[in-house]
């Protein structure tokens, strides 16, 4: 077989291959455009690939049968030229030892003129072989009668001599053409297999799915527990039912949060809505006619409805945070400023304290200057709060290579180790016996809106504290270029 005959061979393979995947392309896109189930994809799907598979087949037999063939035609043809040229060198009559009459031979001798042949008469097959064409393979299917040919030439001395060499292919083709019906056969058989098994096979692939869309179905906000049994999903579809129990897990931990938020904020709001309630139920009885029993009325209610203010705007805070609304506005930022004005208010304020300021080294930070000011002044509070009369407050900023410390300390009552990790949790006061706003101590959001504001500017928050010793709470921010 010549080159060119096989690069038109390989041409035909690539072509189908091309035409192939173009074929499944466009299949894919129509499907994609139609409204069907997934089951009857999947039927679908697999009928194609039963049919592509069928086709790859037919073609690796065809392409094999098509190169035994042509061996067994050249080994054929190389038999009888040996023979020619062994009965050219001794001078004896030529003989081709024809076996059941498969064998064409037509011998030229140098002059051009026929030396041997039985090649077929016009009367067999007239304008049977195409002349002056280079596929050896001709096919006559009115005659069912099929051929490979080849040339060779032999030299013996100064003569060239010219064999024609058709090999009679006619059995093999039958043997073609039953070994793919066969196969034919085979693929039908399967892809009628699938048809009739298709509903059953196609559930068992689905029940997976179907556990998990029924799982799905049943969880409400009341069982938000419930997750997708994963004991015995394999592949992707165990990834898919972890992914969705995943999904699951943060959802109910978000909602038991909210839950959780709403119960605490209410909490924290009827306490202070009772004590107006009673001092209004107060005034409304004795305040009329006693003036002591109307300004002590209206101080507790002035004060609880400050306090019920200071909640409400950090529960708006939390919420803005929440929804990722709340934005920083950097700017420079001198700390030893900063600080230095939050321990003067909070002299002014802590008359009952000793207020100590220093070291304040000169730092330049970028921040929101009002919302670091809030949560210095929310850890200037806590000291206040927790710090027995006569106790100190201390306020001091240093260097710590690229960080700013900023630091407020007191001598108060600290707080233990197993509540340092709970500290900055929203609605979280680490004494039990501690009471709501209305008697002084915050409602637990303080320190967990403090670590908010110092993890929006990229800080950290370092808490030292000993137990009837006192507490120190750091800011730590990155210094600017200067």
């Amino acid at each position: 077989m010549n080159k060119r005959n096989i690069h038109t061979i390989e041409k035909s393979v690539l072509s189908v291959n091309r035409l192939s995947d173009q074929a499944s392309l466009a299949f894919n896109q129509m499907l994609s455009n139609l409204r069907l189930s997934i089951s009857l994809r999947i039927t679908i799907n697999y009928c194609r690939m039963l049919l592509k598979s069928a086709m790859i087949i037919w073609l690796i037999f065809s392409c094999v049968f098509a190169w035994v063939a042509w061996l067994n035609t050249n080994n054929q043809a190389d038999l009888a030229t040996d023979r020619l040229r062994i009965a050219l060198e001794s001078n004896q009559a030529y003989d081709p030892v024809l076996t059941e009459d498969l064998s064409r031979i037509r011998i030229l001798d140098p002059a051009g003129q026929i030396y041997f042949s039985n090649w077929y008469t016009d009367e067999e097959f007239e304008g049977f072989w195409p002349q002056g064409t280079d596929w050896p393979f001709s096919l006559d299917m009115g005659r069912r009668f099929a051929s490979l040919q080849t040339t060779r030439f032999v030299t013996v001395g100064l003569d060239r001599w010219h064999m024609d060499f058709s090999y009679n292919l006619s059995e093999w083709l039958v043997l073609y053409l039953v070994a793919v019906m066969g196969l034919m056969a085979v693929d039908t058989f399967r892809m009628i297999y699938f048809l009739i098994r298709s509903k059953k096979l196609n559930q068992a692939v689905l029940k997976p799915i179907d556990e998990i869309a029924q799982t799905s179905r049943i969880i409400t906000a009341e069982n938000l527990g419930q997750r997708i049994n994963i004991h015995g999903t394999k592949n992707e579809l165990k990834d898919l039912a972890l992914v969705i129990n995943g999904l699951l897990d943060r959802l109910e931990s978000a909602y038991n949060s909210q839950k959780q938020f709403v119960s605490d904020a209410s909490h924290e709001l009827r306490t202070p809505i009772a004590v107006i309630q009673g001092y209004a139920g107060l005034l409304e009885r004795w305040g009329k006619s006693d003036p002591a029993v109307t300004e002590e009325a209206l101080s507790a209610i002035v004060n609880e409805a400050t306090n019920m203010q200071k909640l409400v705007e950090n529960l708006l805070f939390l919420a803005r945070h929440d929804k990722q609304t709340w934005k920083l506005t950097l700017s420079p930022v001198l700390v030893h400023d900063l600080v230095e004005e939050i321990a003067k208010d909070t002299e002014v304020i802590a008359i009952r304290h000793q207020v100590k300021v220093g070291p304040l080294e000169e730092s330049v930070i970028m921040a929101d200057k009002n919302a670091l000011k809030q949560a210095l002044r929310i850890f200037a509070d806590n000291s206040m709060k927790y710090t027995p009369e006569g106790g100190q407050i201390g306020f001091s900023c240093r260097r710590e290579g690229p960080w700013v410390v900023m630091t407020v300390w007191d001598t108060g009552q600290g707080v233990s180790k197993d509540d340092l990790s709970k500290i900055f949790d929203r609605f979280y006061r680490a004494d039990p016996s501690r009471n709501s706003g209305s008697e002084g101590h915050g409602y637990g959001l303080g320190l967990s809106i403090a670590k908010i504001i110092v993890s929006a500017h990229g800080g950290k928050i370092r808490v030292r504290s000993t137990p009837g010793a006192g507490s120190e709470f750091s800011i730590l921010l990155k210094r600017a270029l200067e």
